[in-house]
């Protein structure tokens, strides 16, 4: 199947901002993917909730995290409002508008394989969007069939995926000083999910977030995310080259805190081959 795929594109417009993971360009379709490497028991309710699953001293309970659903119909907003705006003429924005969900299909892609996920209970418009990493090119290639979209040439699926490429750009917030100066005592980050394999390396990573935290003054997210804790536990990078493949972690990220982190899961990778 012919497709043109997009990694780690950044649009903004008018303050507004997306991080998009892939964007994939086939004869019928972009389809915008929202990658996870989430732990446990994901369930998703029938509101469209995504609750973790949690178990300790053997008693159940489910806790609320952000929704990757959520998150990708955000991009799907920047995304519209960017072509849009880039329409000359009121028809042209009008047409841009009425057939943007015809275009641009939204895809949920789970990429941890241990990650058991429930949703049955989930409308099925949202259940249709999440998928396991193994499943992307059947999933694909079912929606490019089952589509009555007339299908685009080569060449206008290069000039769609190459249009995305002049519209990304560097991402240049300035984290520290969002950080610094915002009511962060106001943002409530989501609890880390439970993984007992690794409930030490989760705990060491923890501790020495709040430690540099505390070093440098400012609040632990900065330092990595829960989510962006969650990747490094799932990519185990042994590497300064595979930590930069870590979603999150970028080259300043990685000179001041790699040599740190690559020392802890070094250590830790040596105390999984002793026990």
């Amino acid at each position: 199947m012919l497709m043109y795929v997009l990694k780690d594109i950044y649009l903004e417009i008018e303050g507004v901002s997306a991080q998009i993971d892939y964007l994939v360009f086939t004869r019928k379709h972009c389809y915008v993917i929202e990658c996870k490497n989430l732990y446990g028991h994901i369930e998703i309710n029938s509101d469209g909730d995504f609750l973790r699953l949690l178990s300790y001293n053997g008693r159940k309970r489910k806790e609320g995290m952000y929704s990757p659903i959520t998150q990708n119909q955000r991009h799907l907003d920047v995304i519209k409002r960017v072509i849009v705006d880039q329409k000359k003429n009121v028809f042209m924005k009008f047409a841009a508008d009425k057939f943007f969900a015809n275009y641009y299909k939204p895809i949920v892609v789970l990429a941890n394989p241990k990650t058991v996920i429930h949703k049955r209970y989930a409308k099925k418009e949202i259940r249709e969007q999440v998928i396991r990493a193994d499943q992307l090119i059947t999933y694909i290639e079912t929606m490019e069939k089952q589509s009555s979209e007339w299908p685009m040439s080569e060449k206008q699926i290069a000039a769609q995926a190459q249009a995305f490429l002049n519209l990304h750009q560097e991402n240049k917030t300035d984290y520290t000083k969002y950080y610094k100066d915002s009511k962060i005592e106001d943002v409530v980050e989501p609890p880390l999910t439970e993984s007992k394999e690794h409930e030490k390396l989760y705990e060491v990573l923890t501790e020495y977030r709040l430690l540099k935290s505390r070093e440098e003054g400012i609040k632990p997210y900065y330092i990595y995310t829960n989510e962006q804790l969650e990747e490094l536990v799932a990519q185990f990078p042994r590497s300064k080259k595979d930590l930069l493949q870590v979603k999150g972690f970028g080259k300043t990220k990685a000179e001041k805190y790699g040599p740190d982190l690559l020392n802890i899961l070094a250590k830790y990778r040596e105390h999984l081959k002793r026990s």
